[in-house]
């Protein structure tokens, strides 16, 4: 029988009609773990405080509907139950996203027994590693776990025959080394051995990339799923072991670079899978950013239909100029330029989500009731349903985070701390300082200082306390970008 508390949890899942963060409260108070910890339920999400410290592990669940989270939806057939798990585990902290129940509480069983000593080990490392905003591509980094399974598959030894690595890397300097079409040759496990000239001038070989794998050079294209399909494409006969996508190459200091690339193996005759493959890129860079401009443009005009006026371009203006303080403190935040460009560009879809926020809530001159606060905050998943398909990832998860709080009392999953994307927590600043200067329905315009006191005692509770310190800095910056861009 649950206990009164649980059974609080329960319904309250219940009401917001969201059946499988009922079971996964259900299935959590079963767990001999639960009595020592501290649970809490905010909107769509369970959180969970544990640890011999009494606050060593942090988790927090949430379910994730494939048609984003709405109060008319019919619950979901259990095989569609997908989930989301961020946690902080001992000062680790990283997140998890399309697991089903059975993972979710697997994970949990790991975090909660022995202070999470057991999932260290089944990790096989000291703990998850810190999420950053930029991923490395470090060429002394271990090699890509998927690779040691092909072990397993029906190849030839590790090492290729002299004959053949002679042959084979023979045959693509025939063909690519003095082309004008960059190239690279790998071998059979996609470790790269040879690049051309137009390659290096295209993505920059400093450091030198031979030795790395495609996959570490372009790590900001490849997830483990999408590692997984690479891998299956050029080890498949079907394919004609081959493999053709979209690349990006993320350097500290300059522009990202996109393009087309196509994994083909080489002709070496007799070897079948192939012990050798050469990429080829052609940039897209240009026509993936008119792309990217074309569909913002699309989204901000619809946007403007709820709220007009020059909000949006204000809030890419300020969440622009704390990043680019930002990126010359680097011992804190790992943040470069390209960081900076893009969160001054898809800031402006903060707010995208109250598309579908009925009028009469949105416009209302007086204090909303507690079912009207309920469908107003469905603006954050919203926006992220609306921007799942976006390109850029940073725009959904500023949609979908910029209202929790560094404290954790935010919406909707209530996380806290560095839990909330780096970006999230710029744009939130941002945009209180905006929506304080702005004239609306029930109050007058706020004058600067007035926003500056009422922003800055949130420190390290609302908002993230080193940003209150980069805001209190260059405030003058935020005074002059509003007066350039006035409504008035």
């Amino acid at each position: 029988m649950l206990s009164e508390p649980v059974k609080q949890m329960k319904d309250r899942f219940t009401e917001l009609n969201d059946p499988p963060m009922a079971k996964v409260v259900e299935a959590v108070a079963n767990r001999s773990w639960y009595s020592k910890c501290a649970a809490s339920v905010s909107m769509y999400s369970l959180k969970l405080i544990g640890g011999d410290n009494g606050e060593d592990i942090l988790c927090t669940v949430n379910y994730w509907h494939p048609a984003g989270h709405n109060l008319s939806l019919p619950p979901v057939n259990d095989m569609l139950d997908s989930y989301e798990l961020h946690w902080r585990l001992n000062g680790r902290h990283d997140s998890e996203t399309g697991l089903t129940l059975t993972q979710i509480m697997e994970k949990l069983d790991d975090m909660f027994s022995n202070n999470g000593e057991k999932y260290f080990r089944n990790q096989g490392g000291d703990g998850p590693k810190i999420s950053t905003d930029m991923p490395t591509s470090d060429s002394s980094a271990d090699e890509p776990t998927e690779l040691t399974a092909l072990d397993n598959l029906d190849l030839q030894n590790m090492a290729m025959p002299a004959a053949l690595s002679t042959a084979g890397l023979a045959s693509w300097k025939a063909r690519y080394l003095l082309g004008a079409i960059p190239s690279l040759c790998m071998d059979r496990r996609l470790k790269i051995i040879d690049t051309n000239e137009s390659f290096c001038r295209l993505f920059g070989c400093d450091p030198p990339v031979v030795g790395m794998y495609f996959t570490q050079f372009f790590a900001a294209s490849f997830g483990e799923s999408e590692r997984a399909q690479l891998f299956h494409s050029v080890l498949s006969r079907a394919t004609g072991y081959s493999w053709h996508g979209r690349v990006e190459k993320t350097d500290k200091g300059r522009p990202s670079i996109m393009a087309r690339a196509w994994v083909l193996p080489v002709d070496t005759p007799g070897s079948e899978p192939p012990q050798m493959y050469s990429a080829v890129c052609v940039d897209i860079t240009d026509e993936y950013r008119v792309f990217l401009k074309d569909t913002l443009m699309s989204l901000l005009s619809a946007a403007r239909l709820k709220e007009g006026g020059n909000h949006h371009e204000r809030v890419n203006r300020y969440a622009k100029s704390i990043a680019a303080v930002l990126v010359d403190r680097s011992e804190r935040h790992l943040i470069d330029w390209e960081f900076v460009e893009r969160i001054g560009v898809v800031a402006a879809l903060h707010d995208i989500g109250k598309l579908g926020t009925p009028d009469d809530i949105l416009y209302k001159a007086g204090p909303l009731k507690d079912w009207e606060w309920e469908v107003m905050k469905l603006h954050t998943v919203n926006g992220a349903y609306i921007l799942s398909t976006y390109p850029d990832a940073m725009a959904r998860e500023i949609a979908l985070r910029h209202h929790e709080k560094w404290d954790g009392t935010g919406y909707p999953n209530g996380l806290c701390q560095d839990l909330i994307p780096l970006s999230a927590r710029i744009v939130a600043l941002a945009d209180s300082y905006d929506a304080l200067r702005m004239c609306v329905s029930y109050r007058a315009a706020f004058t600067h200082e007035r926003a500056m006191e009422i922003i800055v005692p949130e420190r390290g509770t609302h908002f993230d306390p080193y940003l209150i310190d980069l805001f209190v800095e260059t405030s003058e910056t935020f005074r002059r970008i509003y007066g350039e861009l006035s409504d008035s």
